[in-house]
């Protein structure tokens, strides 16, 4: 649950990054578009951002509703609660949607040439396959874990990763789903209190908002590698641009996570 300080508002953050000649960079957190309203999960609207024949920064609105966004596989990907809707990237057009029947919750991702979303309604993972858009297949997880709907969950090296209940802990397990035959493969122990999972850097990333961390994971090894302190309630995040990315709602602050040393660099947002 957010702390009801930042419940009321979320904004889509960038983050400028500029290198200088001996390696040290700036890091400056900036605060673009429209915040939006968390008392109603579902979305009015999607926006559009950068039209070729626009500005850059522009954005058009577009009549389609719905929770959590992801692009990738030739498609822009939205959880709707009874499945995924699917977008044209060129023309934000509604080109198909999929039910998915064990419910659609959390952010969806893309890995391995396939659509990945988490199921609340039966707790486990179902795929996309982004060719017929159908669903070919779900994983349950363990009898006993709910899923809360706030969360990601990462695809990568051969197997889907998500946060997971243990038999006696809360989200204190990352479930490894073959992503083949769709089993559960291993229950890997982490934090109690782990809430969304990334893939990246050949790595399997997992934050936890109650410790206010975030967790690396060997994914042959099948153990905690490597843990790392972060701003406040880093519930969401995200892998690329040579780091691990925590956005940390209980202060504002981005954490910027080195994937090699796992060193720590917490960027204040600076408003627009």
């Amino acid at each position: 649950m957010r702390d009801n300080k930042w419940r009321d508002r979320e904004l889509l953050l960038a983050v400028d990054v500029k290198r200088h000649p001996a390696g040290d960079q700036d890091l400056q957190v900036r605060a673009v578009l429209q915040e939006i309203d968390h008392h109603h999960r579902f979305a009015d609207d999607v926006f559009e951002i950068v039209d070729d024949n626009q500005e850059p920064g522009l954005a058009d609105r577009l009549d389609q509703g719905g929770d959590w966004l992801t692009s990738g596989a030739g498609g822009v990907w939205i959880t709707n609660g009874l499945g995924l809707d699917r977008l044209d990237p060129a023309t934000g057009e509604l080109v198909a949607q999929i039910a998915v029947p064990q419910g659609a919750c959390e952010s969806t991702t893309v890995g391995m040439g396939l659509v990945w979303t988490a199921t609340c309604g039966k707790p486990g993972v179902a795929r996309i396959h982004p060719a017929t858009n159908k669903l070919t297949g779900h994983a349950s997880l363990p009898e006993g874990t709910l899923l809360d709907s706030e969360g990601t969950i990462g695809a990568g090296s051969g197997s889907v990763w998500i946060a997971a209940d243990g038999k006696h802990c809360h989200d204190c397990r990352v479930a490894k789903i073959d992503a083949r035959s769709m089993e559960v493969t291993a229950m890997i122990p982490v934090e109690p209190g782990a809430s969304s999972v990334r893939f990246g850097y050949q790595h399997v990333w997992v934050v936890n908002p109650d410790k206010n961390l975030v967790q690396k994971v060997d994914p042959q090894a099948e153990r905690v590698v490597q843990t790392t302190k972060t701003g406040v309630l880093p519930r969401f995040f995200d892998v690329g641009e040579g780091a691990v990315w925590t956005l940390n709602q209980g202060d504002g602050t981005v954490t910027r996570v080195d994937p090699r040393s796992g060193l720590a660099t917490n960027i204040d947002a600076v408003m627009m």
